[in-house]
């Protein structure tokens, strides 16, 4: 069985450049796929106008099957800044919502806190919620990456969590807010967890960080 491809080398390096400066790029595809209706409305949608489409139309894309058209709804969206906070929270809350397009939904907050505090408040409260708790490690890691440090008892409460994705961005976000009163609670997160979850292991760097603070602070 061969996969068809095409190469566009010709079309894309200079004939003149070192072959340690050239490269490659290819488009491969199933033939037993060329005629699938999702193939063929992918294309259509991306080739769209994007700009034009309602927010209610964007947040329905924010669950498509196809990750491009998804992360295309997601920036569409957050480049119309503080106007799409309530879309993204209404899609992030949603019942109805697939575990993609909460997620997508989630970044799509993260994007905007820079210019929009308010986005970062909504992240806060979307952390309580227990409709979001399928993406409450996403939110975690996006308020570490953006020194929430007034979350740090909600990430130490996050590290006793049946989540371990959960556990591990609590863990991280605590080390990014240097936080040293969660020292105590990262290592017993350490201790419970017994080398079982290799990502956990890792965050071992947080634990040590976190201690360094509280030395230096005693």
């Amino acid at each position: 069985y061969e996969i068809p491809k095409r190469d566009w080398s010709s079309d894309v390096c200079s004939s003149d450049l070192p072959k340690s400066k050239r490269g490659r790029l290819y488009a491969i595809s199933d033939p037993k796929h060329e005629k699938d209706e999702l193939i063929a409305e992918t294309e259509k949608i991306i080739g769209s106008d994007w700009p034009k489409k309602s927010s209610d139309e964007l947040a329905k894309l924010l669950a498509h099957p196809d990750w491009r058209v998804r992360l295309e709804a997601q920036f569409t969206l957050a480049e119309r800044g503080a106007e799409s906070i309530k879309t993204f929270s209404t899609v992030a809350t949603s019942s109805n919502s697939s575990p993609y397009a909460a997620l997508h939904a989630i970044w799509g907050l993260g994007q905007l806190v820079s210019k929009n505090p308010a986005a970062l408040d909504t992240l806060r409260t979307l952390l309580s919620d227990p409709k979001v708790s399928n993406v409450r490690g996403q939110i975690i890691k996006l308020l570490g990456d953006h020194g929430a440090s007034d979350q740090a008892d909600a990430f130490i409460s996050a590290l006793t969590a049946n989540n371990n994705r959960a556990k591990f961005f609590a863990a991280q976000s605590l080390g990014k807010i240097k936080h040293a009163a969660a020292a105590p609670a990262l290592l017993a997160a350490l201790r419970a967890n017994d080398d079982k979850d290799n990502y956990l292991r890792q965050d071992r760097k947080s634990t040590r960080l976190n201690s360094s603070h509280v030395s230096e602070s005693r």
